[in-house]
């Protein structure tokens, strides 16, 4: 389930750098404009509600209405359909204080789906820090970045004359060698195509920035061709922080 999170977190950031990053994670990866997000294992079903344990172990309850959508292979599915083991991904508001969601959205993972989730993760991490870059700016000294990553690793990255640097835009999903949906019903974001933004300057680019992009290692260190940083939303001016649940159809 880990590598599954993983690719969600990161595939999130990259397809959509007009958002941010900045409150913590929790559950699947923290509250996002579409409120909190968790991904799991279901554990028990009741006639309103699921428990779905995430990658954490943390147990949540997903709360069930007749206003909650529910997906299954991009299709409309019953909340009789959710079963205890079936992997889920939700979308909700959460109770204040609480593991508990009131979700807006909860999809159902098909072991394919899955299976491609996973296979995206290993190629994500593979790529990680290789092929691109993705995270928040911790430390700038001139040129040089230091890029805390979703896994948690802070990595040394620069730019040059050559780096493209935009506010806004994305990468595409070749970065990745491609990339599959985060959930059922979801739009692959990891493989949309690239969108520019708008041009900027390195004095732009600040501490606590989350940015993204393509790149290569040389000499130890991540040069960007392209440098991301988000915005509030794409193209536009800086919002309000969290990583935002993938679109559902």
């Amino acid at each position: 389930m880990k590598k599954f999170i993983f690719a969600a977190v990161c595939a999130t950031l990259l397809a959509t750098t007009g958002h941010t990053q900045d409150r913590p994670r929790r559950g699947m990866g923290g509250m996002g404009r579409g409120g909190q997000r968790v991904m799991g294992v279901i554990q028990s079903v009741s006639a309103t509600s699921v428990t779905v344990k995430d990658e954490e172990g943390t147990l949540w309850t997903v709360d069930l209405s007749d206003n909650t959508r529910v997906m299954k292979e991009r299709e409309p599915a019953k909340a009789g359909d959710l079963a205890k083991g079936q992997a889920v991904f939700a979308v909700g508001m959460p109770e204040p204080g609480k593991k508990e969601v009131h979700a807006m959205v909860i999809s159902m993972l098909s072991p394919e789906r899955a299976q491609r989730m996973a296979e995206m993760a290993d190629r994500m991490k593979e790529n990680l820090g290789k092929t691109y870059l993705v995270g928040k700016i911790t430390k700038m000294d001139e040129t040089k970045l230091t890029i805390k990553r979703p896994d948690g690793v802070e990595q040394v990255a620069a730019v040059d004359e050559n780096t493209s640097l935009r506010k806004g835009g994305r990468m595409g999903g070749a970065i990745m060698g491609g990339g599959a949906p985060m959930g059922e019903g979801a739009a692959p974001a990891a493989a949309a195509a690239p969108n520019q933004g708008e041009p900027i300057t390195l004095a732009d680019v600040k501490v606590g920035d989350n940015v993204n992009g393509p790149g290569s290692v040389k000499d130890g260190v991540f040069l960007f061709k392209e440098l991301h940083v988000a915005t509030g939303r794409a193209g536009g001016r800086r919002q309000g922080g969290g990583t935002p649940a993938p679109d559902q159809q």
